[in-house]
Formats: structure tokens, sequence, C-alpha cells
């Protein structure tokens, strides 16, 4: 809830090397998922053997790995679905003048990385992370709903004309989360590229995910459950609109 660099690279050093990278690569990273749109990335997700002995604490922040965002929001929706990983489209059906289904896209499991144990554990932490006063996903809480999410921000990297690396005050800055937590009907990522302001002493500030993606996800779920009449249950509602 506090998004813990230290704590998160102490698990990844429990995990192993070939434990954390197993893990990730349940969840397909550094792989196409196949969504329907052309230009889809992999990613950059090198293999053990390439791996610094500190290699793993970085991955574990987020360092060392290039992903997509379509990527983040599968993991995320895995673990609000209990763990089933589900192949993503973007068109659910083409139908002509006639009537005739020309395409049709049907739910497809792609993998369960984790078990429904592990996921229900997920959702109550991720849930703490917009719920609690301390938390850092706190300013993307919906009202009347409960919300589980996870703030992001990474340094954007440097190309190698640049000298390679990280720059120190570029980053990409995200919040990715699920509503409502009970009976996860939506999932919704945001991401903004290097957002923030300076100050006259040349310190950025206001950019963190939490900062600036959060709010925005709150403005997203809120209308999208109204419009969907999704119930704070995870029920839809029927009623009449006038």
């Amino acid at each position: 809830k506090v998004s813990s660099n230290i704590g998160t690279a102490k698990i990844a050093l429990m995990m192993g090397d070939e434990g954390l990278y197993s893990g990730l690569k349940e969840f397909k990273f550094g792989e196409k998922l196949g969504i329907e749109l052309p230009g889809e990335e992999a990613g950059i997700f090198p293999s053990t053997k390439y791996w610094s002995k500190i290699k793993s604490t970085r991955v574990g922040i987020g360092h060392g790995i290039s992903s997509t965002t379509l990527q983040v929001l599968s993991m995320m929706s895995t673990i609000a679905n209990d763990g089933f990983q589900m192949k993503p489209f973007i068109v659910k059906q083409v139908i002509n003048n006639k009537g005739e289904i020309l395409i049709e896209n049907k739910p497809e499991l792609i993998g369960r990385p984790i078990s429904r144990a592990t996921a229900l554990k997920m959702q109550y932490m991720l849930a703490r992370v917009v719920s609690e006063v301390d938390g850092t996903g706190k300013k993307a809480s919906v009202k009347g709903y409960n919300v589980a999410g996870k703030t992001g921000t990474a340094q954007q990297v440097k190309p190698s004309e640049e000298g390679g690396g990280y720059y120190k005050k570029r980053y990409n800055s995200s919040f990715v989360g699920f509503i409502p937590v009970e009976n996860p009907k939506l999932c919704i990522i945001v991401m903004a590229e290097d957002p923030g302001v300076y100050t006259d002493k040349g310190q950025k500030i206001k950019y963190t995910g939490g900062t600036v993606c959060g709010p925005a996800f709150k403005e997203i779920a809120d209308f999208s459950v109204r419009y969907l009449r999704i119930s704070p249950e995870g029920k839809l509602v029927y009623m009449n609109r006038f």
C-alpha cells in the first residue's frame, strides 16, 4: 500500500532469479498476447543467464524489464479474475447488414499463473492501496465502491546515444486497478508520459502514478460503473433511463 521498493526487492531476492523470472513469464511478460491490432509489441524480458547478481531486485521494482500497457492490464485482470488469464480482444462481433456474423471473439483462457487463493490475497492487498489513508492510490477511490489497484512511477530509459541508463527526472506514471473488488467487472489502466511540474528550485513534483493517474482512473471508473449500471456489489442493475 505504500509502494515500497525495498520491500519488493527483498521479496524478489527470496524468490530467486528463476522463481521471479518464471513467475512473470507465467503472466506472458515478454510475449505478445495476440490482440487483433497491428503493431503489438512483446516487450523485452531477457532470460536469467543475462542477469547480474542484483538484477532480481531491479526487476522486482519494474526496472530491467520492458512491458506494454496491455501486458500490465492483463496481469491485473488476471488477479481480479481469480488467477485465470484470458486472451484480450477489441471487438466482440462483426455483423453484416443481413445479420450474419462475420467475426466473433469468445472468451479464451490462455493461462492460470496464480491460484485462486493467491489471487484473493492480492485482491485484498491491492484494495488497501486505495482504501487506506496512507495508501499510494487513495486518489483513485470511487464513492460507494471498493476499488483495488496499484500505482506505478517508472524512470524513463535513456537511449544508447545518450549513454543509456535512466533519466533522473523523466517518468512514465500509471495506475491500474479494478472495480468493484467484491465482484470485479472493469479493469482500467491509465498511463501518463513524463507528467509533473518543476518548482523554482528545479525540483520535479506532482509526477507520481497515484497523484497523476489515480484521479483520472477515478473519473473513468466512476462514469463507467454508472453508465454500465454496475452496482457496488458487481451486479447489473436494470432500470429505465429518463
